[in-house]
């Protein structure tokens, strides 16, 4: 087979701007949504005169809109052509937030939260994977951490400038609201429109890598059928996984919070309550690199450093608040397991399931995961308010963690005999696309 068909012009590989599409992608659109929604709470909530709270559903709105979206996305994803179903999502998300400059009433906000959660849908948890695993037949674990370790960057940049538009006067929140809205479509849809490829052959390619001769067959999808896959109790073990990992990351935007709540006893840690923050979005950052190259060597091994870090990370915060430096440190390794969610699912799934409906029975792993997301706020919040504080969500924490490193041990050991009975032993409960180990 030439060089060509093979996918080297010129030395340059098309996978390699599959690559910087996605990290453009993952960086503006969670970037804007989750990195910088949040400096808009107070003033637009002041503006209207209603509680913090009566506004900020509109994110739970937003969260159920993704859950319920996933699914049908996610089957579109593997049959539509992604140029034009990104667009549109991008369309939906960018137009949504442009929209929210002309609201006049919270419910408008409540709207335009279900329209923006449907656009976020494939970027928040899809496209990503997706295409890193239809381009690359190997380093999919570090370049899927590569790519999402860019969604912290918008936040760093975008928060003071929206910061200071909202502060030029009265309704300077529209301004600010339609600047990031527009910032979004143009930053995506220029890649979706003429970047974006389905899959190398729409380009007469093969994966990058396919000719390592560790990378079986790269050109043939191999895998569980999303209806037999649905069924097992591995699918099932997944979705405990990404639950358990959904509590860590939806616990770890209390942790200001809870810095806070020590001011009585350590003053210092409740002074540090935005740095400790901060160390942990490191954390993430570090996370997704550092788990991307584990996994890129074993998914067993990948779950448990996740794990463990998570729970040492949790336990430090709780247990060891007057030294602030452990602190620091049990920040950034939850940071750490925070970044499981983004890259340990999506390849979890291609660990056990193979490539033939990874975006049908990902899409559905991740509706679950999303789902607790919608009720998990309320949730932490209930049980800070109790006499014992923070600590039973911290211990909660802990536990998750280890639940999480458990249901994925013990899916990774069932998708082998899945493999077997499917009369597909080569596959190893991994994509014999991607040389990874699952033991």
């Amino acid at each position: 087979m030439d060089g060509n068909a093979r996918g080297k012009r010129g030395g340059f590989h098309y996978a390699y701007a599959i690559a910087f599409a996605c990290m453009v992608m993952a960086s503006v659109a969670l970037g804007f949504m989750y990195g910088c929604s949040g400096i808009f709470f107070t003033p637009v909530s002041s503006y209207f005169g209603v509680p913090v709270a009566q506004l900020v559903l509109y994110m739970s709105v937003f969260n159920a809109a993704i859950a319920l979206a996933l699914p049908p996305i996610g089957r579109l994803m593997g049959r539509a052509d992604l140029r034009v179903l990104l667009s549109i999502c991008a369309v939906l998300l960018g137009g949504s937030y442009a929209l929210m400059s002309r609201c006049t009433a919270i419910w408008q906000f409540y709207l335009l939260g279900a329209t923006m959660g449907v656009g976020m849908t494939p970027f928040v948890y899809l496209v990503v994977p997706t295409l890193i695993n239809s381009w690359f037949a190997k380093r999919v674990g570090f370049l899927i951490g590569l790519c999402m370790a860019f969604s912290g960057i918008i936040g760093m940049i975008f928060n003071p400038i929206g910061t200071q538009i909202i502060r030029s006067g009265p309704e300077g929140w529209r301004d600010a609201y339609l600047l990031f809205g527009c910032l979004i479509m143009a930053g995506i849809l220029p890649f979706t429109m003429f970047v974006v490829r389905n899959a190398p052959a729409d380009r007469g390619l093969e994966p990058y890598g396919a000719d390592d001769p560790d990378i079986v067959d790269a050109s043939a999808p191999k895998g569980i059928p999303a209806a037999t896959a649905l069924r097992t109790p591995v699918f099932k073990l997944i979705v405990v996984f990404i639950v358990m990992n959904t509590v860590v990351q939806t616990m770890s935007s209390f942790i200001p919070s809870y810095a806070e709540s020590l001011g009585a006893s350590y003053p210092a840690v409740a002074d540090a309550s935005g740095l400790i923050m901060a160390t942990v979005q490191v954390g993430n950052m570090l996370g997704l690199l550092v788990l991307g190259f584990v996994n890129d060597r074993s998914l067993r091994l990948g779950v448990l450093v996740a794990g463990i870090a998570g729970a040492a990370g949790i336990a430090l915060l709780l247990f060891f608040p007057a030294r602030i430096l452990l602190m620091y440190l049990g920040a950034l390794a939850l940071g750490v397991c925070y970044a499981s969610t983004s890259i340990e699912t999506s390849l979890l799934v291609r660990g056990c399931f193979g490539s033939q409906d990874y975006t049908v029975i990902t899409s559905r792993v991740s509706a679950f995961g999303a789902g607790f997301a919608v009720i998990a706020s309320p949730l932490w919040g209930a049980i800070s308010a109790t006499p014992l504080g923070y600590a039973p969500m911290l211990l909660i924490g802990i536990v998750s963690c280890a639940i999480s490193i458990a249901a994925a041990t013990m899916a990774l050991s069932g998708a082998k005999a899945l493999a077997m009975d499917a009369g597909e032993a080569g596959m190893d409960a991994r994509d014999s696309r991607t040389p990874v180990s699952a033991g």
